[in-house]
């Protein structure tokens, strides 16, 4: 085993954390630069890589020393709330200071910016549903999922797992008898969605790792190339065909993230170096920032080389989040956590 294994984390799922938020980086970058979703629409599988991380996460963090489900929620609230409403109150200020540098966003409304900080999903005034960080849409799945989880830990840990994959098959399946027209209606529906599948993925990988899985390092090493090689060479689903998406995207996420842990369980001294371990760190200050950051960098560059306009954009919007990280994120969580921490170190959080 590791060192990092021995003290119950995973060095390589730190590493994709930042990988996925990387590709999220880059995708609102060359949507930005470029004028078009199309140019790097695969960045959107660092979302996907992120559900399957949070399930192995909350798996693997609760699974020898069960929380309640208070206790979880309460963790879970300290990790994800406090730095999206930083962000998020930061955008609407910024909005109602200087509404004319954000010519693509409507009026928040009251409701809007209520909706959007209880995570329920709702039609925003331009009549998408997005809250007002647009990339929240992403923490309503979080939310919704900690509290399927949080209802599991009712149970014994021999039910646990029924419980947890019959929801996240069963609402998916769901999901599928709702019209557009009521999903339009009521867009809160909308979390029956497949992409629920992922995170029952995650824990499947934590359960699997947690009975002693280690098929070694080559087939980890071909699972992360196979995973690689179909985001490259697959067509991008389409932005609304969310099971097109799980198959195109979540599949080969599934792959990544199931490969780098055979690769690091296989071996005795895995390290990677404190860079991407870093990066992994700050991934949730750079998932939360970097649209508000491009969206800056794009007004600085102008008409500047599109893929110029792209590189220089990510690169501000990383090197912006590991400040945040060190300046906000981490005393922030010091300061909310103090000494009462129900979850043991098993993983550091996901996003």
């Amino acid at each position: 085993m590791t060192a990092s294994m021995q003290k119950g984390t995973y060095e390589s799922i730190q590493v994709l954390r930042g990988v996925a938020a990387i590709l999220v980086t880059l995708f609102h970058a060359a949507s930005h630069a470029f004028g078009s979703e199309n140019v790097f629409r695969v960045g959107n599988a660092g979302v996907d890589i992120f559900f399957i991380i949070s399930g192995f996460v909350m798996w693997a963090a609760t699974a020898r020393r069960p929380p309640t489900p208070g206790e979880f929620l309460r963790h879970r609230v300290i990790r994800v709330v406090p730095l999206y409403y930083l962000f998020t109150l930061a955008l609407l200020v910024a909005w109602l200071v200087l509404p004319s540098a954000f010519p693509h966003m409507a009026a928040p409304t009251a409701g809007h910016v209520l909706l959007s900080l209880a995570f329920v999903p709702h039609a925003d005034p331009a009549g998408t549903a997005f809250p007002l960080l647009a990339q929240g849409w992403t923490l309503n799945f979080e939310m919704f999922f900690y509290l399927l989880f949080a209802l599991a830990l009712l149970l014994p840990a021999a039910r646990r797992l029924r419980l947890l994959a019959a929801l996240l098959l069963a609402l998916p399946l769901l999901g599928l008898l709702f019209p557009e027209t009521l999903l339009r209606r009521a867009p809160a529906l909308g979390l029956c969605n497949p992409l629920l599948v992922e995170f029952l993925g995650g824990i499947l990988i934590a359960r699997w790792v947690e009975r002693g899985g280690r098929p070694g390092a080559p087939l980890g090493w071909a699972a992360i190339v196979l995973g690689a090689a179909i985001l490259a060479l697959a067509p991008n689903p389409a932005a609304d065909n969310d099971w097109a998406r799980l198959l195109l995207f979540g599949v080969p996420a599934f792959l990544i993230v199931i490969g780098a842990l055979c690769v690091e369980t296989s071996a005795k001294n895995f390290r990677v170096g404190p860079a991407p371990l870093l990066l992994g760190a700050s991934s949730y200050s750079l998932y939360l920032s970097h649209t508000i950051v491009i969206s800056a960098a794009g007004k600085v560059l102008g008409g500047a080389n599109p893929l110029l306009a792209a590189t220089v954009a990510t690169t501000v919007a990383v090197l912006a989040a590991i400040a945040v990280y060190f300046a906000v994120e981490k005393p922030l969580l010091k300061l909310l956590r103090g000494s009462r921490d129900p979850l043991p170190r098993v993983q550091v959080a996901p996003l």
